[in-house]
């Protein structure tokens, strides 16, 4: 096969005895392991890089590539990446790439030399007609990877002058910016998908759990399972041995602990040797022993008796059994559950969670010595410039503290099963990985913790299935609180991004379900978009602020289909909203049987939109003139639903939407009616507004 790659010249132009990474590029502190030089078979890259990542992206390995000009080619085009001066070349607006990227570069840039090479070329030899062949097969990928795709062939074109080799002689695809090559349209929507609340509500019902009692749990059986045999198995005595087992079957019964035993009620031979410290053979010879245990003692399945507790709502353990021999794996939906927590109700990006330390939990408190809040200290990487990212301080709310505390706990308890003496220190990360054998990542990293969050999911449901198979009665509601269902045929694809984008929608929104609960939005939330939505560093106000125009918009754009439909809004604010529709409609022709552009009736509405705040009862568009929630001394120049009057502030619209929680509140004030001890006056009370629930329904359903 013809060889992709031809030599400029005989040296080579970039000195091999260079080190790799510069000096402004090393993170604080690590200095002195910035030894890596160009020539080497093996760059050593985790001096420079802050974030949690995978031990083999932190080590570029050059001997993996067999031919050696494709290897030196590669070796010169990642030094470049990391040191070339664009000397404002208008193809040099590119800027030199984190280190923690140049495994990905690497691989791209090797995948293409090998697509040149099977098209019979050399690199010299690429013209722009090639290059667009190249890139319209690759069209089914994201635009994201096509950007990355085509900025990797611009750096080899850019680097052309200082390579040891020919490289690409034109400037691919002239000025036009990689964004609009690949396909990006201004203006798009974020698409990360938000997590439905029927997936969302029985996931964070089970990490709370796993917080408050799951992981106490686990560590409990693993205390009693985890016996260390390394130094027990061994050949001993006969007298020994039945020391030893009659030791084990007298712990049993002072337990008050079955002898171990499979479904089928066999001798549970892998949990008996574990517990004993002694060999299947030793235990099969003393069957007599097992045998007159088992009489006296029954059997059961391993770990049924380690006082598993119960899940809220219901009266069933959450486990009916734990194999000694699975209890470690049980860990890593633990750890994923805090890390729910954590990435679902912080705000934080994932890397910024993964990076989190063990001493990162700080609480404020008043002047008085009482706690009022709680703050995360962590590190912010994105758009910073320097390589270790900036110091950062997220508000945050009882139960994410709850959750860093629980992940504390764990891993205390992970770095003591390891015969560690030292202890640990708080600049440790808060995340590791449960590592069942050898040896792996110092952390846990961004794929990573993707993997555990569905490995959690999986696990809970199938713990759900387990509970509600075991309790007929309460199967309806163990399934309903607990049971995380699909989307559409497959289960949910968990990824850490969504957490951050899922609260950003939950804020902007204000809908009441288990995550508005949760955050508790009378006072929590904001406190929490003052306190780490309020910066601009994290960009999370920006979030926000998106996550509430499309909010409003989608609710507003709701009203004028129920309108068109027939289904007119309740509340004072209705005769003017129901001019703006008409008038919306006369000016865009939106008539039955016509066919309107939908952007074009979204600007329209958008207007609109601007003021609406969406609400549990009605929503408010809201005006500081007209607002009776105003009318109190101190109040602070926005809604206040705590203080709203539906009926009669002529901000307040009530859609279809608020229907059902509109019954609701009539159901829960008739109950409250005809309750004991309910005076004369309270019931007045009562039923006044009882009927101004029910206008504001007349209103919505005539």
């Amino acid at each position: 096969m013809r060889r992709v790659l031809e030599r400029a010249e005989a040296s080579w132009r970039i000195d091999r005895s260079a080190l790799v990474i510069p000096p402004q590029m090393v993170v604080s502190g690590r200095e002195q392991q910035n030894i890596s030089l160009v020539g080497d078979d093996k760059w050593l890259l985790e001096c420079a890089i802050a974030r949690p990542t995978k031990a083999h992206e932190a080590c570029i390995c050059f001997g993996r590539i067999a031919d050696a000009d494709e290897r030196e080619l590669i070796r010169e085009y990642l030094f470049l990446s990391l040191n070339y001066d664009s000397r404002d070349n208008v193809r040099g607006r590119l800027g030199v790439l984190k280190p923690g990227s140049l495994m990905q570069v690497g691989n791209i840039i090797r995948h293409f030399l090998q697509e040149v090479r099977e098209a019979g070329l050399r690199l010299h030899e690429i013209d722009q007609p090639w290059l667009d062949q190249w890139l319209s097969a690759k069209r089914h990928l994201a635009p994201a990877t096509l950007v990355y795709k085509i900025l990797c062939v611009r750096r080899l074109a850019l680097y052309t002058p200082s390579l040891s080799f020919r490289g690409i002689e034109i400037a691919p695809w002239g000025n036009r910016s990689a964004t609009r090559i690949a396909g990006y349209r201004g203006g798009r929507e974020n698409v990360t998908p938000r997590i439905p609340e029927a997936i969302s509500a029985p996931a964070l019902r089970w990490a709370m759990f796993y917080v408050h009692h799951g992981i106490d749990d686990l560590i409990a059986r693993h205390r009693i399972a985890g016996i260390n045999i390394a130094a027990r198995r061994q050949r001993v005595s006969p007298k020994l041995s039945d020391q030893r087992l009659r030791a084990y079957l007298d712990a049993l019964e002072a337990s008050g602990s079955g002898v171990p035993a499979t479904q089928d009620g066999r001798p549970a031979w892998p949990e008996i040797c574990k517990a004993s410290g002694l060999g299947v053979a030793v235990l099969k010879a003393r069957s007599a022993m097992l045998e007159k245990a088992i009489s006296q003692l029954g059997t059961e399945r391993p770990g049924a008796s380690s006082g598993w507790a119960s899940m809220p709502g219901t009266n069933i353990a959450w486990r009916s059994h734990l194999p000694s021999f699975s209890s470690r794996y049980t860990f890593i939906p633990a750890i994923a559950a805090c890390y729910l927590v954590i990435g679902l109700l912080s705000g934080m990006r994932g890397e910024e969670a993964a990076a989190l330390k063990r001493g990162c939990l700080r609480l404020m408190r008043d002047e008085h010595g009482k706690v009022k809040g709680y703050e995360l200290v962590g590190r912010i990487f994105k758009t910073r410039k320097n390589v270790d990212g900036a110091e950062h301080r997220w508000t945050v709310i009882e139960p994410v503290a709850r959750a860093v505390l629980a992940a504390i706990r764990l891993q205390d308890y992970l770095h003591n099963s390891a015969d560690r003496t030292e202890a640990p220190r708080d600049d440790e990360p808060l995340f590791k990985p449960a590592l069942i054998r050898g040896v792996g990542n110092v952390q846990l990293t961004a794929h990573q913790s993707t993997v555990y969050l569905n490995y959690f999911a999986k696990e809970c449901r199938r713990l759900a299935e387990e509970m509600a198979a075991a309790a007929p009665a309460e199967a309806d509601r163990i399934l309903a609180l607990y049971h995380i269902p699909d989307e559409g045929d497959e289960p949910w694809r968990w990824r850490t991004r969504q957490l951050r984008r899922t609260l950003a929608w939950y804020i902007a929104s204000q809908p009441f379900g288990v995550i508005a609960g949760m955050i508790q939005y009378g006072h929590a939330s904001a406190m929490m978009f003052e306190g780490y939505a309020g910066t601009s560093q994290s960009g999370f106000r920006s979030e926000i602020e998106e996550e509430r125009r499309l909010a409003q918009l989608s609710d507003i754009v709701e009203m004028y289909e129920d309108w068109k439909a027939g289904i007119n809004p309740g509340g004072p604010m209705r005769s003017k909203l129901v001019a703006e529709f008409t008038s919306i409609r006369n000016k865009i022709g939106d008539l039955p049987g016509t066919v309107v552009d939908d952007r074009r009736r979204a600007k329209m509405l958008s207007n609109t939109a601007v003021t609406l705040h969406p609400g549990y009862i009605n929503d408010c568009f809201f005006y500081a003139d007209h607002a009776l929630c105003l009318k109190v001394k101190g109040a602070e120049a926005q809604p206040a639903f705590t203080r709203c009057q539906p009926a009669r502030c002529p901000n307040s619209v009530v859609a279809r939407r608020h229907v059902l929680a509109l019954q609701s509140c009539i159901a829960d004030a008739e109950t409250m009616k005809n309750g004991k001890n309910i005076s004369p006056i309270q019931k007045h009370a009562i039923e006044a507004q009882i009927d101004i629930y029910r206008q504001l329904l007349e209103q919505v359903e005539r």
